[in-house]
């Protein structure tokens, strides 16, 4: 068994319809088994000229260009569905490319300020960890039922079932902290008597009214429920305020200009400002070892992954500067649930800082307005988003610090 190579490449010319294919040989007997030939088909790279670009207006994303796009020598007529073109637009100089944005870079004067923040963070992480983190760690074991080496009580300890007591008891204390609170209905109360009108609290009972919509808005029963689960398994219950806008759509009734006696029936479409709190980990909450509260610590700090989509909707929205950020998920420790295999992609370490800076840091940024948004780069190797609200103090100044 013989296979043969021939090259036929000079044998074929630009316009050819057929080829023909002829086998001979001397005195040796041949037996064809098959014969296979290949013709490059291609067309060759089409050639681009541009017959117009529209004049635009200083700072328009859109550029019009009129171009041709034609072929010679070839073996077929350009087909736009069988042969697309691409449209590259690049520039020289100090000049943006197209499709690309500069990206804000820190100033030392941030450096300093994100330095000074994620210092204390790493400081207080570590006292968390090395005095609460352990005990922690054993409580949830304990609480969904996992056997591990390290909760043994005894060395010759051989059983590996762990029973359901624990969680049956701290469910049952836990339905029952959550029927005291909301089993009466009202959960909250408001008592005024200063601007009352002749006596009647009408103003305190339409306040108390408002405020229970706007709780089941906010779901604020789910989440006291998730912060009272947490404190009956670790001890500690946290949760964290947050103040959004929202889009409310409420029914409307419009008149019709021009037809008498009617009406169209729809919705109106307004913002609402909604307060909700969020249930926060033990293991995702940092605080100052020193303070023995929230008021008395120096600052406390929220570290906690989120979808990369939150952070560009921010930059969008313009909350955040426009930086190259990065994703991260190393740390599973600060997942919400422990899983057998945590998701790693499209999330972004993020940390938020409650507290007080030296006020030199804040009078050194370049921008020293009441809202400062700028990124950083922080000790993860991340672009992560700070937010930083001031107000006066002494020689500290308040800051809620977003990493």
């Amino acid at each position: 068994m013989d296979l043969d190579v021939y090259n036929i490449q000079n044998n074929i010319n630009i316009g050819d319809t057929s080829a023909l294919i002829q086998l001979t040989s001397g005195l040796d007997y041949v037996m064809i088994n098959a014969i296979v030939t290949k013709l490059n088909s291609q067309l060759p790279d089409a050639t681009i000229e541009i017959q117009e670009i529209v004049p635009v207006a200083c700072n328009s994303r859109e550029i019009t260009i009129n171009y041709e796009a034609f072929n010679v020598n070839a073996t077929a007529n350009l087909n736009p569905t069988r042969n697309p073109t691409t449209s590259f637009l690049t520039a020289t100089n100090n000049e943006v490319k197209l499709g690309q944005s500069e990206f804000y870079e820190p100033t030392e004067a941030d450096k300093e300020l994100t330095d000074f923040v994620t210092s204390h963070c790493t400081k207080w992480r570590d006292y968390r960890d090395v005095n609460f983190l352990p005990d922690w760690l054993e409580y949830e074991r304990i609480f969904r039922g996992q056997w591990a080496s390290e909760d043994k009580t005894r060395e010759s300890e051989r059983s590996r079932i762990v029973t359901p007591a624990t969680q049956q008891a701290v469910e049952t204390r836990h339905a029952e902290i959550m029927e005291a609170i909301f089993g009466q209905g009202d959960f909250f109360d408001i008592e005024d008597n200063i601007q009352d009108v002749n006596g009647n609290p009408i103003d305190i009972e339409l306040i108390k009214a408002q405020l229970m919509e706007d709780f089941k808005k906010d779901k604020i029963r789910k989440a006291i429920d998730q912060i009272e689960l947490m404190a009956e398994i670790y001890g500690t219950g946290i949760g964290e305020i947050v103040v959004t806008t929202e889009k409310e759509y409420i029914p409307s009734t419009q008149p019709i200009p021009g037809q008498m006696g009617q009406a169209a029936i729809g919705v109106l479409e307004k913002d609402r400002i909604g307060v909700k709190i969020v249930p926060v980990n033990p293991k995702n909450f940092l605080f100052d070892p020193n303070g023995t509260s929230i008021d008395d610590c120096m600052g406390v700090a929220i570290e906690k992954y989120v979808s990369i989509h939150k952070v560009v909707r921010g930059i969008e929205k313009g909350i955040y500067r426009k930086v190259d950020i990065g994703t991260s998920g190393e740390d599973t420790d600060l997942e919400p649930t422990q899983e057998i295999s945590q998701y790693q992609d499209e999330k972004v370490l993020l940390l938020t800082y409650y507290g007080l800076v030296p006020r030199e840091y804040l009078n050194n940024l370049k921008e020293n307005k009441e809202v400062v948004v700028f990124f950083l780069q922080t000790f993860a190797q991340l672009y992560n988003e700070i937010q930083i609200f001031t107000s006066d103090f002494n020689s500290f100044q308040n800051v809620i610090f977003q990493l």
